[in-house]
């Protein structure tokens, strides 16, 4: 779990295409980070790649909760918990019923998600730090989903 320095918001972008190349459905890819760290940003590159359409505008769903992006079979959920503060704001954004799907999805601010609920699923975490006005610090693994005994 080496950090990864990101220098340029090019740096960021190139490593969510990767990302978006490499992951499968169904998956969880939890993103927390400074404000301003670039949440939105990776988001932005990995939906428009996995769903390999440059012309998909993909807006932080700060207010909205969860915005959905979708080309042909392919379907991203893209949920930003900021304004989550309990179990009970979490389930009122429909969570539960969109993390039980089959598709991507891409939580900003999932540090806010009780890590419990999480056990039987495989998460791809990243974590974004401010180093400078245009570096980024990554800091990213998998966890393999496990059930509880």
């Amino acid at each position: 779990m080496k950090p990864i320095l990101l220098k340029t918001l090019s740096d960021t972008k190139r490593h969510a295409q990767k990302t978006a190349q490499a992951m499968k459905a169904p998956a969880l890819i939890l993103i927390s980070g400074d404000l301003g760290a670039g949440k939105t940003e990776w988001v932005r590159a990995f939906v428009k790649s996995y769903l390999k359409s440059k012309e998909e505008v993909v807006n932080s769903p700060t207010y909205s909760l969860v915005n959905i992006h979708e080309k042909g079979k392919r379907k991203v959920v893209h949920m930003d918990l900021y304004r989550v503060n309990s179990v009970e704001d979490l389930e009122s954004t429909g969570f539960w019923d969109y993390v039980s799907g089959n598709d991507i999805m891409c939580i900003e601010w999932g540090e806010r998600i009780p890590k419990e609920s999480l056990v039987s699923k495989n998460v791809y975490y990243l974590n974004l730090k401010i180093k400078s006005e245009n570096s980024r610090m990554l800091t990213c693994f998998f966890e393999s989903g496990h059930k509880l005994s």
